[in-house]
């Protein structure tokens, strides 16, 4: 487009320097008034219409005088727009001079004319040319900076787009490891509460079978005793009873001390604490469910021989 520029240029300049001299034009109008019109405004209206015709006039000239020619590039550099420019040019540094006027009260009569000096239009015009060439400069940069722009807007829409999905994964990822670290710390303490229960539970096994020997101890010890034995013989062998209580036989009519050794219960005579011989010993499951000690199997050797 820039070659183009220049080429038109270069052709308007030589077909004006072969004949630079200025030429008068001349044109009359007139206007019918309207109801509303005055003589003022019926005259600017003439006025207006006249050099509207002149404009026109001196702009078919300078076309044919000056000659160009140019190739239409995009709709911005076109015949077209040297017409107009033209037109404007010659509005903008000629003077319209009335040569004569007459107002009938219906009718406004205007005869004016217009002197024009080609060689300045062409200097104007190549002016206006080397401008409309930089707008366009201008506009193609503006262009390219308003697509880069929009680009760059597209870019940082898509950048935002991306750290807030980053965001959200990261905040995502902190959710995930807070519940890691709450479950760990929960495991943390159902391991150390299963750690305090089995501890318990070996605690409580331990006394079961603590329990237990010294129950299988204590029934025992009180296989070995003997009937006839009194209370002091068998707390020296077995030591103290495991518990101890009254019970009366409604079939023998009569009370007995019996004392707990874990599967024997050592049946005394007398109720005392300190009195009393072994007449009998017996299985404490028979004695708890049978509920009258007439009725229970012996189960000691007798201190007398038979």
């Amino acid at each position: 487009m820039k070659k183009l520029l220049i080429t038109a240029i270069i052709i308007i300049t030589a077909a004006v320097c072969g004949n630079a001299e200025s030429r008068t034009f001349v044109r009359e109008y007139y206007y019918q008034a309207g109801e509303s019109d005055s003589k003022i405004s019926s005259r600017t209206k003439a006025l207006t219409e006249v050099k509207r015709l002149l404009l026109e006039e001196i702009g078919v000239y300078l076309e044919s005088y000056i000659n160009y020619s140019v190739e239409q590039d995009n709709d911005r550099i076109s015949n077209q727009f040297l017409k107009k420019e033209i037109e404007q040019i010659s509005a903008g540094i000629t003077e319209t001079t009335i040569l004569e006027e007459n107002w009938t009260g219906v009718e406004y009569y205007i005869k004016a004319e217009i002197t024009v000096d080609p060689e300045d239009v062409v200097r104007q015009l190549n002016r206006s040319i080397e401008q409309r060439k930089a707008s366009v400069v201008v506009d193609s940069l503006n262009m390219l900076l308003t697509e880069a722009n929009i680009s760059i807007k597209a870019k940082e829409s898509e950048i935002a787009s991306l750290r807030q999905s980053l965001e959200n994964e990261q905040a995502k990822l902190h959710r995930q490891e807070e519940n890691i670290q709450r479950l760990n710390q929960e495991l943390s303490g159902l391991k150390s509460r299963y750690s305090q229960i089995a501890k318990q539970e070996q605690a409580v096994q331990s006394e079961i079978d603590r329990i237990r020997r010294a129950f299988n101890q204590s029934t025992t010890k009180a296989s070995q005793v003997l009937i006839g034995m009194n209370k002091d013989d068998v707390i020296r062998l077995c030591g103290e009873p495991r518990s101890s209580k009254i019970i009366v036989s409604t079939v023998e009519t009569a009370t007995y001390d019996a004392w707990n050794y874990g599967d024997i219960t050592i049946i005394f005579d007398e109720p005392a604490r300190d009195t009393g011989l072994v007449i009998k010993g017996v299985n404490s499951s028979e004695l708890n469910s049978r509920k009258e000690i007439g009725y229970c199997r012996n189960i000691l050797k007798s201190l007398y021989s038979k």
